[in-house]
């Protein structure tokens, strides 16, 4: 569980914002916690936090779960909302992003052709290394047209560049994608609901400015059908068929 921990830690402070990254924290060190002891921690409204969780529950890094309540005064259940990390899913949400992510970055710089890093300046024709490994002389690489020697081209300054950003680029994502293969070769325990509020640490809350105030979950009776009246039970007997030919 260390493991999947440090990968949705490392993934929240490389790709979002720090308010983000406390979300991620709070329910690192509780688990699971209700919509209204998050926002005590972050000192934010509860109309704000879910505005905030949005982009975390859209790209799967939380989870969110409902459930009906009562509470001593009040005639009807409300509903609250639960917020806590489900590990599996989380982990291939990051998967798929960090595909998608360094597939679209190698695309980016890609060169849409072989670069011909040789030229004649007898004639101006280009070749690839490839192409003139064949047609060497004694001052090095001849041109296939000409004979002249080839000189090399040097690297364009936005070729460098792409290069660096590429490699920078790289070296951010590396420690992710160590973490996922650590990951794939580790038994990650499961984290739903039920598992993230039984290991919950609750918020120490100051009772004279946010008083505790204590809900109890329903629980739903399955209500069996009711037998309906008139109706007598009755003993199922043999189909008799008898075939006889006219």
């Amino acid at each position: 569980m260390d493991l999947a921990k440090t990968l949705i830690r490392s993934v929240a402070r490389a790709f979002y914002e720090t308010r983000h990254v406390l979300v991620i924290d709070a329910l690192m060190i509780h688990s699971a916690l209700p919509n209204e002891d998050l926002a005590i921690l972050l000192g934010m409204q509860q109309k704000d936090l879910r505005k905030l969780c949005a982009k975390l529950r859209e790209d799967r890094l939380l989870a969110v779960h409902s459930r009906q309540e009562t509470r001593e005064g009040l005639v009807r259940p409300i509903n609250k909302d639960y917020y806590y990390i489900d590990f599996h899913a989380t982990i291939d949400a990051i998967k798929y992003r960090v595909y998608h992510l360094t597939k679209r970055i190698q695309d980016a710089y890609k060169p849409s052709a072989e670069k011909k890093d040789y030229y004649c300046p007898r004639c101006t024709a280009q070749w690839t290394q490839l192409e003139v490994l064949d047609h060497v002389g004694p001052m090095g690489f001849l041109c296939h047209r000409c004979d002249a020697p080839l000189e090399r081209e040097e690297p364009s300054a936005d070729a460098s560049s792409g290069n660096e950003n590429l490699v920078k680029l790289m070296s951010q994502l590396d420690p992710i994608l160590k973490l996922l293969q650590q990951i794939d070769s580790a038994i990650i325990p499961k984290n739903d609901f039920e598992t993230a509020l039984s290991l919950q640490v609750p918020v120490q809350r100051d009772e004279a400015v946010n008083p505790t105030r204590q809900t109890v979950p329903i629980i739903e009776q399955i209500s069996r059908p009711a037998a309906v009246k008139g109706i007598t039970q009755t003993t199922l007997q043999p189909l008799e068929i008898d075939l006889t030919t006219g």
